[in-house]
């Protein structure tokens, strides 16, 4: 059975459209090919994917193999947002797949830095997404096992539950020697076609009628118990929460406080007689291995001018240091005034 769809990124579900880009920079058809093979076709690239020099220093080689013309190299770097687009199929057919109860994930050979460009501007299919591996963050690329066996370690999965599109064969063939299932990608038409037939052959859809039923349940509210909810809830709508529903007791015994972000409810609590968080949450991740809620997160487009706001704001009082994520997204890790902690994650 077939339980998770994995796309590779580029060429894919956007269009890698570096030959355009030059066009729309006014580059001559000489230019062109010079950039082509010394930059888009170099090796300096693949070390860009791999992510293991910086990006500073990656580019400014590539800049040196076309080093007499400055300008137009200049421009190349300065606009390299505009050299992708999402297809326009790719949101769609991830947001059809989920919805017929597949998982979805990304494994992709991407530059850190780039990802995190196209990610914000450019890729329409960011966040409908359950999850990705990107080569840059992680310092490995496809072909190698190793990216794919870390994609299934990530996110607890089975390859041979997994079904894998990408345009590479050799990328596909790594895949397959695994035990995913495979389909090469050559265009929207093809590729759809032959992985509706996988699908389908595999006896996944009996996994819809599930899914279905499970939509009845839908996300409400995470609760908290806090020691002053009044400062909790100025603490709460400096990071964007606004109060909806606020429930005193006649008799003083609990106050209860619901804010809304969107579309998400916190729900706090507050007893005169609360007792304080316990020691084994005080400090972050020393209790992972107990069960139970650990945080809630709230999700930024840049974590450096988030933690600026916050501490302009007086929520912390130092800059915190912003962690790479084992999952490739970048965060770092606040407290409210009852030390319960919340994680501010890039999106």
């Amino acid at each position: 059975m077939i339980r998770n769809v994995v796309f590779d990124i580029g060429m894919v579900l956007i269009n890698f459209r570096y030959r355009e880009y030059m066009e729309d920079l006014g580059f001559s058809k000489e230019i062109k090919e010079i950039f082509c093979k010394n930059i888009i076709e170099n090796k300096l690239w693949g070390d860009l994917d791999l992510g293991v020099r910086s990006a500073e220093e990656v580019i400014r080689d590539m800049k040196d193999s076309v080093s007499e013309y400055p300008a137009e190299a200049d421009a190349f770097f300065e606009q390299i947002n505009d050299i992708v687009e999402s297809f326009p199929y790719a949101l769609p057919w991830i947001q059809e797949l989920r919805r017929e109860g597949y998982r979805v994930y990304l494994l992709s050979n991407y530059p850190k830095d780039l990802f995190a460009l196209h990610a914000k501007g450019k890729f329409t299919f960011a966040d409908a997404v359950d999850g990705r591996i990107v080569s840059g963050y992680v310092k490995m690329v496809k072909p190698d096992p190793e990216i794919y066996k870390l994609l299934c370690m990530t996110y607890d999965l089975k390859p041979e539950e997994c079904v894998f599109l990408d345009d590479r064969e050799d990328n596909l063939k790594s895949a397959g020697a695994l035990g995913f299932h495979t389909v090469r990608f050559q265009n929207y038409e093809q590729a759809r076609g032959e992985l509706e037939i996988l699908l389908r052959e595999c006896g996944s859809r009996g996994r819809h009628k599930i899914q279905a039923e499970a939509e009845m349940f839908g996300i409400d509210h995470y609760a908290i118990s806090v020691s002053d909810s009044e400062k909790s809830r100025v603490f709460y709508e400096k990071l964007g929460f606004r109060v909806v529903k606020d429930y005193q007791a006649d008799d003083g015994s609990v106050r209860i406080l619901q804010m809304e972000k969107d579309g998400f409810l916190l729900e706090m609590f507050c007893y005169p007689d609360s007792n304080p968080t316990p020691d084994f949450v005080e400090t972050l991740n020393t209790d992972l291995h107990v069960n139970g809620a650990k945080h809630m997160a709230l999700a930024v487009e840049d974590p450096k001018r988030a933690a600026e706001y916050l501490l302009k704001e007086g929520l912390i009082g130092e800059m915190p240091v912003i962690n790479e994520g084992r999952l490739g997204r970048p965060y770092f890790f606040i407290k409210d005034p009852d030390g319960i902690f919340v994680e501010i994650i890039t999106r």
